[in-house]
């Protein structure tokens, strides 16, 4: 006597963890709160960019990167940790004699922006700037270049000149190493002239050596000093320290 066929069991289906659900939802926040804090982020650098363009009369708009996360609550409290600008074009120096800096990195720690936005202040920070040799030469009004280095670490900058006198022309040149000067301004010193053997009257020589007077470079942002400058091959580097240093 055969049995009746085993009916198939009913599954019974399983129930979703609430848990699961709630987890899934807490990730898609999270993901949105990271694409509103970039994106805020994002705004705020470009808008500050074009801020400094517009107070520095700068051809080319800076790069602002504002670093820490999340962003949102910095900008709340209006104080940003690591900050770093590079920018290029900035025009500087006095009524008699302007330089263009070829390019300019800051990296400014703990900013503070003013209530009114008008605008911010660095506690500290460094600077790293760099006056290419076709921009030296235009502010000193002679063609300046790479001399090379001295015995020691230092570099020196050349420039040639042609003086005339008693109807007779010298053709000469005068090495010098750039060093800082007070009032944020660049020295030449240790002038060495070669006018190619030629015996001359000392008023000559002085001449060439007086091709390269001091270069100001006043019209920096307020906090930036000069530590230190070098010669090498693609410019004059400079050092900066940043103290209390204010953007507008």
């Amino acid at each position: 006597m055969s049995g009746a066929p085993a009916r198939p069991g009913r599954r019974i289906p399983r129930r979703r963890s609430p848990l699961r659900g709630l987890l899934g939802v807490l990730v898609v926040l999270a993901l949105l709160a990271v694409v509103v804090d970039r994106a805020a982020c994002w705004f705020t650098q470009s808008a500050a960019a074009d801020r400094f363009q517009s107070s520095q009369q700068l051809s080319a708009k800076p790069t602002i990167r504002i670093g820490g996360f999340p962003f949102l609550t910095q900008l709340a409290a209006r104080r940003f940790d690591d900050v770093t600008v590079k920018a290029s074009g900035l025009v500087v120096g006095d009524a008699s004699r302007k330089v263009r800096i070829a390019s300019l990195t800051a990296r400014l720690k703990g900013l503070t922006v003013a209530r009114d936005l008008s605008s911010a202040t660095a506690r500290s920070g460094t600077g790293h700037a760099i006056i290419s040799y076709p921009d030296l030469s235009k502010a000193a009004g002679i063609a300046v270049s790479w001399a090379g280095k001295t015995g020691g670490s230092s570099g020196r900058v050349k420039a040639s000149k042609t003086v005339t006198a008693a109807g007779q022309s010298f053709t000469g040149s005068v090495s010098a190493v750039p060093v800082v000067a007070s009032g944020n301004a660049i020295r030449f010193e240790d002038p060495q002239v070669d006018l190619g053997n030629v015996g001359v009257p000392q008023w000559i020589t002085d001449q060439f050596a007086g091709v390269l007077p001091p270069l100001s470079l006043s019209g920096l942002p307020n906090g930036l000093t000069l530590r230190s400058v070098l010669a090498g091959p693609d410019g004059v580097a400079i050092v900066l320290s940043l103290v209390n240093v204010t953007l507008r």
